[in-house]
């Protein structure tokens, strides 16, 4: 696994979503705060100060809480590492309706270009959770 330029953004989030999701029994059964949740219905407000009425429930995980690194390998792992906790698959959970790993990976002005390889075994074991895997690239 190579390691990004030091300039570079490296994030992996774990997003589980669904309308009737109990974002505190994931919290529990994953034995990990999240970043960012809410129950479908509560009021949130938007960045700009207007109320926001969520549509479903949500539960997230950034892996930049749990570790500062430029190395994609570190932050995978570190995600892993919290589903691996989980007593029962995802799909299991109350509520849910889906879920999906996102890696976030950027480059700044300081900097051109961004490589990074994910080993077979990697792959592999992020498949075994069965999620939706999205790429943002920035």
């Amino acid at each position: 696994m190579h390691s990004l330029k030091q300039k570079s953004i490296v994030e992996i989030s774990l997003r589980i979503w669904g309308d009737n999701l109990n974002p505190l029994s994931v919290t529990k059964d994953l034995q990990t705060n999240p970043t960012r949740s809410h129950f479908k219905d509560d009021i949130k407000l938007s960045p700009k100060g207007k109320q926001r009425v969520m549509k479903s429930g949500y539960w997230e995980l950034d892996s930049k809480d749990i570790i500062e690194s430029n190395v994609l390998e570190k932050h995978i792992n570190c995600l892993v590492q919290v589903l691996r906790k989980s007593k029962k698959e995802l799909r299991l959970f109350s509520g849910f309706e889906g879920a999906c790993i996102s890696f976030v990976l950027g480059v700044t002005e300081d900097s051109n270009t961004i490589e990074f390889k994910l080993d077979s075994e990697t792959i592999k074991e992020i498949a075994s959770f069965e999620l939706e895997v999205t790429f943002v690239i920035i």
